[in-house]
């Protein structure tokens, strides 16, 4: 089964409104997880100009998985982001990896 993340924010919307309307089209409520994120750049900072970063990612499921991943913005559009993305053990070992690599988080 191929599968198709798209991440968005919602901004001044009647949540239970959209809610309802997703689950009309076939969506799946997966429920509420607070997000931790460090976002990442080079310590000239020119990847915030061309739309790159690393991201550093840990939730708050149970099942706390951390995630690093490099993405860059290729196009204007829902698929015009290239993202590569690995599982880490220790949010702490990942954020001391990249800052001793000279990378420069925010």
């Amino acid at each position: 089964m191929n599968t198709r993340e798209i991440e968005c924010r919602f901004l001044e919307i009647n949540k239970e409104e959209l809610i309802k309307k997703l689950k009309s089209l076939g969506a799946h409520d997966m429920g509420e997880v607070l997000l931790e994120e460090l976002i990442v750049y080079d310590t000239e900072l020119k990847w915030r100009e061309q739309q790159r970063f690393v991201r550093l990612r840990r939730s708050s499921a149970k099942e706390s998985i951390v995630k690093m991943s490099y993405k860059q913005q290729e196009a204007l559009s829902a698929d015009g982001m290239y993202e590569l993305e690995l599982e880490v053990d220790s949010f702490e070992k990942a954020e001391e990896f990249l800052k001793k690599i000279g990378l420069r988080p925010y």
